[in-house]
């Protein structure tokens, strides 16, 4: 797959904000041509958003890891006894038990299975290999046409699964691993507080052997003023009569366009 390409078609069908990240997990220490490692350690969240935000292809390992939660998610490290007695999220639930329960179900890829990984943006030739999966942040009209690509081929439901913390580390990158499927998920305060997530983005994860499949479909239900983006608003205070699609149109709305009442089309 051509990742230029990808990015340009991306681009002109949703206008993302920030560029979409191509990630591979590695079993080895390699640092992959044309990635750099960050100046220092780094949460995960902040290495994607060298990523997106400024165009970085960033290679890193367990030693440029700062936020336990993101190594451990990325089978980096196993968990930490904090981890596991649920300590280490106490402060923001109602006991310590409450906070284990949500570490323990918390998305974790097996310690040892990856040495390294790095993530690349689409576009400018960065994506020098096969990416594991591609992480696009986006709002939510973006989020639903990504979904309506995904869903375009079988007319499959996409359910949710997220915890609202941890967001790109476990309820992402590793949540699409262990599922090998496309999630959506919610940024957590870390990712919002030193990534620079912003108010209105949802993470949309797509295992790297369905990207092609959600691009195809993402093109196939672009419909001209109905479903594509930007939204193209018809305004509130108005009766729509869709003139092409009468299937959609209640007994009462049929009647009144037979009689070419004086509705408002668009």
């Amino acid at each position: 797959m051509n990742w230029n390409e990808t990015y340009e078609r991306l681009n002109q069908m949703l206008r993302l904000r920030t560029r979409p990240i191509a990630l591979k997990l590695l079993a080895e220490e390699k640092m992959p041509e044309g990635a750099e490692r960050a100046e220092g350690p780094r949460n995960l969240c902040q290495i994607t958003a060298l990523a997106r935000y400024y165009g970085k292809a960033v290679y890193f390992t367990q030693e440029d890891m700062c936020c336990i939660i993101g190594s451990v998610a990325l089978g980096f490290e196993p968990a930490t006894p904090a981890m596991e007695s649920g300590e280490i999220a106490e402060v923001i639930y109602k006991d310590q038990e409450a906070a284990r329960r949500f570490v323990d179900a918390a998305y974790k890829i097996p310690p040892g299975k990856f040495k390294a990984a790095v993530v690349a943006p689409l576009g400018q030739d960065k994506v020098t290999f096969d990416p594991d999966q591609l992480i696009i942040y986006a709002n939510t009209a973006q989020v639903d046409r990504l979904i309506q690509g995904w869903k375009w081929a079988k007319g499959e439901r996409l359910k949710l699964d997220l915890g609202g913390e941890y967001g790109v580390c476990s309820d992402a990158i590793a949540q699409c691993h262990v599922k090998n499927s496309t999630v959506v998920v919610i940024p957590c305060w870390g990712d919002r507080l030193h990534a620079m997530a912003l108010d209105d983005e949802l993470i949309l994860a797509i295992p790297g052997d369905q990207i092609d499949t959600v691009m195809h479909g993402l093109q196939k239900s672009e419909i001209p003023w109905f479903s594509n983006y930007p939204v193209m608003y018809t305004g509130i205070n108005h009766t729509p009569i869709w003139d092409y699609e009468e299937h959609y149109l209640t007994e009462r709305m049929l009647k009144m366009k037979k009689e070419k009442s004086n509705c408002n089309v668009y």
